[in-house]
């Protein structure tokens, strides 16, 4: 899938051609048509929540949006 991702804290927010994510129980996987970058998302970038939450990098961007469910 092709995301908008960074690979660590204070590294430049790059377009990437990530795997796809596999759903897990009780999950669906979004084809993604449009999203938005929050003033949270720019707190992840900013590295100002580091320590709070546990990432796995790359980390993608726009957790707002919108798409269609998959099969």
């Amino acid at each position: 899938m092709r995301a908008m991702a960074f690979t660590g804290f204070g590294a430049d927010l790059e377009a990437a051609d990530l795997p796809v994510p596999e759903p897990g129980p009780g999950e669906v996987l979004v084809k993604v048509l449009a999203s938005s970058v929050n003033g949270f998302d720019l707190g992840v970038l900013g590295g100002y929540l580091k320590g709070v939450y546990d990432y796995e990098f790359s980390v993608v961007l726009g957790k707002d949006f919108a798409g269609t469910v998959g099969t």
